[in-house]
């Protein structure tokens, strides 16, 4: 699995590691440092100096990466705009604080990721209302936890996704919705 973000590339190995290469200068290749470019793979490690392993997904936001281990814990890394609009630059994989995740998807700076449960989450921009939450603009535009993503017509929650895309090269995310088989 490869996924692209705005200037670099992230890279899923059959072994569940994950090596990266491009722009670092927000440490968006997680491997603890932000060396502006480098143009060769270099292998992802956790703020232990461990490497990042039993990865099943990766994805390349705009300056940040995201992965989703076996255990359904996601990971983040690389540069995060926070709420004063300051940049925050993650340069070894974090936890982020959600129970078991089944597939995540990133924008150019916003995250979603979709819970075994069946709901989606969204942290981050929310300038356009991108993370449905059910309120946009600017006094709404940051999230630095997830937030429960809003049901149609921002009533309840949406619930029964069973997948997310997104596309690597705008902040566009479509979140499939469907009958979940039992």
């Amino acid at each position: 699995m490869v996924s692209g973000g705005y200037n670099h590339v992230l890279a899923l190995k059959s072994d569940g590691t994950v090596w990266a290469w491009g722009d670092n200068t927000n440490g968006q290749l997680g491997d603890g440092t932000s060396e502006g470019q480098q143009p060769s793979p270099r292998q992802v490690y956790d703020a232990d100096g461990d490497p990042l392993t039993d990865i099943v997904k990766v994805v390349a936001g705009g300056d940040h990466s995201m992965a989703l281990r076996s255990d359904g814990t996601l990971w983040e890394w690389g540069g995060w705009v926070r709420s004063d609009n300051q940049m925050e630059n993650i340069l070894s994989p974090r936890q982020v604080s959600l129970p078991k995740v089944k597939d995540m998807a990133t924008g150019g700076l916003f995250c979603l990721a979709l819970l075994e449960d069946g709901t989606v989450w969204g942290w981050v921009k929310n300038d356009w209302g991108q993370m449905a939450t059910g309120v946009s603009g600017l006094l709404v535009s940051f999230y630095s936890t997830p937030v429960k993503v809003v049901g149609p017509l921002g009533i309840g929650d949406l619930t029964d996704v069973v997948k997310l895309v997104s596309s690597d090269s705008s902040p566009v995310t479509r979140i499939l919705c469907g009958h979940r088989e039992e």
